[in-house]
Formats: C-alpha cells, structure tokens, sequence
C-alpha cells in the first residue's frame, strides 16, 4: 500500500513513549491507568462511610450484603463486588466460624459400615 492510504497500518514511533515498567510503548502516555467508568466515590471514601455504617450497628460484623443495603438506604448506589471487595482489602468483613457447626466429627471406626 501507498504511503497515506486510509486504512493502512503505520508505526507511530515519534509520539509514542516507552512505558514506565519497560514492556513496550504506551499508546496513549496522557490518560488515567485505572479501566472502567469513573465512579462517584472514591475507594478510600467508601471505606470511610463502610466504616461508619459498620460503627453504627449493633453488631460485632455485618456482611457485604447487609452493608450495601444500608449504603443504599443512605443514598449511595455501589455494587456488591465494588462492597465485598473494598471490606476484605480492609479486614472489615464480620467473622466466620470455620468447620463443622457442631464440633469436629467423629471419625469413622474401622468395623462400622454406615
């Protein structure tokens, strides 16, 4: 294809710059690194009102779920996985007991069939 053509692909080499963990050129060196929408909130002050809703309670944790309806309830529309997300980076996820609800099963003797 003849230089100028649309459509033809042509290497971009004198604005483009290298990135800066060196694996190759970034496309676009001016714009934000972070993919998807821009949100309303950001991370750091939807922890701090996470962190309120969960002062607020009576209880000792609240899940995810629980925590978003309150945030709703508050006006403040966010996604479970955004919530769940932001309380496990931060530790501020209720407790959960781990293993068998009524202690450790009994092992199994060797001359019993069920």
């Amino acid at each position: 294809m003849a230089a100028g053509v649309p459509g033809e692909r042509t290497a971009r080499t004198e604005e483009a710059e290298p990135r800066p963990d060196g694996t190759g050129v970034d496309p676009n060196p001016g714009e934000a690194k972070k993919r998807g929408p821009k949100t309303r909130w950001t991370d750091s002050e939807l922890v701090e009102e996470i962190r309120v809703v969960l002062q607020e309670s009576d209880f000792l944790g609240e899940g995810h779920r629980k925590v978003r309806a309150r945030l709703r309830a508050k006006g403040m529309r966010v996604g479970k996985n955004r919530v769940l997300r932001l309380m496990r980076e931060n530790g501020l996820l209720a407790p959960v007991r781990r293993g068998h609800p009524r202690g450790e099963p009994e092992p199994q003797r060797a001359d019993h069939d069920g």
